[in-house]
């Protein structure tokens, strides 16, 4: 089962349709703030989830009581972010594969929360990625192959989650590494680009941050 999740963050109309259609979820959770877009592009979505504390009541009222919508409305003093509470739902559903968006911009807090996120999917074995119109974000270990075509855009930057990632090799680079130690506090991985077809990355030890990202300048 193929799960997407909208979050409050930063989401225009187009975008939001964009991988809407392209992604063509089985699960589409809502989290709070989210759903004043989806309202707005008319999009189907099975649950909604949040404190509901950035959301007009009236908006509210017209989903909290619809045929065939799960709503889980938590108090806003409470020990987990709405992101969280959406992405507790997704796992419940035994996805195969996670999507999140508006995951990112506006403050910083949420933002770094949301990538830490992903590793409770990681830990399942269950691939998860977070995108916005810039870039795509996800968490990878041991060996994962990027392939050129399907890049997210020019840009392939690599940091460690945890204090370090050991044993680092990058093949299919402009910047090649071999057995290579990532620590923190530095940027030695940031800005790399695919050059061969596919390239591949391995890590012995840890597990790296990998945003593909576009360049605004050069985007239409």
């Amino acid at each position: 089962m193929k799960v997407l999740i909208v979050l409050g963050g930063t989401l225009s109309d187009p975008f939001l349709k964009e991988m809407y259609e392209t992604y063509q979820a089985d699960y589409v959770i809502v989290a709070d703030g989210a759903l004043e877009v989806m309202d707005r592009t008319g999009l189907c979505f099975h649950s909604l989830v949040g404190d509901f504390d950035t959301v007009a009541p009236e908006l509210l009222q017209k989903y909290e009581h619809r045929l065939g919508l799960y709503v889980e409305r938590h108090i806003p003093e409470k020990n987990e972010t709405d992101s969280e509470l959406a992405l507790r739902i997704a796992l419940s559903k035994q996805p195969t594969e996670i999507i999140i968006l508006g995951a990112t911009g506006g403050r910083m807090d949420h933002t770094i929360g949301n990538i830490h996120l992903m590793y409770q999917c990681m830990k399942q074995g269950i691939p998860c990625a977070i995108y916005d119109e810039w870039n795509k974000i996800q968490l990878i270990q041991n060996e994962t192959v990027l392939d050129k075509k399907t890049s997210y855009g020019t840009y392939v930057s690599f940091l460690p989650f945890f204090e370090s990632a050991q044993g680092v090799t990058l093949k299919g680079f402009r910047y090649p590494l071999t057995d290579a130690n990532l620590e923190k506090g530095t940027t030695l991985a940031i800005s790399n680009e695919i050059e061969a077809e596919s390239a591949s990355v391995v890590v012995e030890k840890g597990v790296l941050i990998c945003i593909e990202s576009k360049d605004p300048s050069k985007s239409v």
